[in-house]
């Protein structure tokens, strides 16, 4: 997956399942306006965590008055429930944003013993070092779009909603491998470990060669990480600074491991 830079967009306030405390007064206002007219947001009620029942809410509100219906609480959304002065915020800029667990969302094994954090960290590096792109674009070997996902053709469009769908489910993916050679390798890792390893099996594909199938030690899968930083048989700087961040994250976590 290509490094590209990011892209600035028009931030929206969209749900997130997550909570983020310098955010949190414009999402009680959100939930605040939707019970006033009589939307379910959940059973914690105003909470300033906009989770997927508030998303819900907000769905079904825009259905009833003819707006859009994406969940996310732009202008014309604001406007209707009420709550213009509220400040715009942007999705990715929450914590947690992949959701509470107890929804269904969460994508690490408990078994595992790995903190969501884990998770976020990833998401983290991965949109940091991908950016977003709207429209498909020549990828090395494939046409990408969204934060670095396989496009469908040449010529597809999506939106962020979508480019995150699939960010969702390509992290899954790198997720498994992690925590699969984590089993195979009886390694200890810590969350940021995860976080590195699920970043750079997101962009390479897997992580089975980087630690020999689970055969390498930590101090040697670190000495690795920035070994990788080659695309279309060139060095990139892109890659370069990507493989230096994650190998410093990694780095980090093998002072927290036991």
């Amino acid at each position: 997956m290509k490094i590209r830079e990011l892209v600035n967009e028009s931030p929206l306030l969209k749900n997130t399942g997550s909570y983020n405390p310098n955010e949190a007064s414009a999402v009680k206002k959100v939930q605040t306006a939707l019970q006033r007219k009589g939307y379910d947001v959940g059973p914690t009620g105003v909470d300033g965590k906009y989770g997927p029942r508030t998303e819900a809410a907000v769905r079904k509100f825009q259905t009833d008055n003819n707006l859009q219906v994406d969940g996310i609480v732009g202008p014309d959304t604001r406007n209707a429930l009420g709550v213009a002065s509220v400040k715009t915020l942007d999705p990715d800029s929450q914590v947690g944003f992949f959701g509470d667990p107890s929804v269904g969302l969460d994508l690490v094994s408990k078994s595992n013993d790995v903190s969501g954090d884990a998770i976020d960290i990833a998401a983290t590096l991965i949109k940091e070092f991908e950016g977003y792109y709207s429209k498909a674009y020549w990828d090395y070997k494939q046409y990408s779009i969204g934060y670095g996902s396989k496009a469908k053709s040449k010529n597809e469009v999506i939106d962020k909603p979508e480019a995150m769908r699939r960010l969702k489910q390509e992290m899954k993916q790198a997720q498994q491998n992690v925590l699969g050679i984590m089993k195979k390798g009886n390694y200890n890792w810590s969350s940021k470990q995860v976080a590195a390893l699920i970043s750079f099996a997101y962009n390479i594909g897997s992580i089975n060669q980087l630690t020999a199938n689970g055969t390498r030690d930590d101090a040697t899968i670190l000495a690795k990480i920035p070994q990788y930083r080659k695309a279309g048989g060139k060095v990139l700087s892109g890659l370069v600074k990507r493989r230096t961040k994650e190998a410093e994250v990694f780095k980090q976590g093998m002072t927290n491991a036991n």
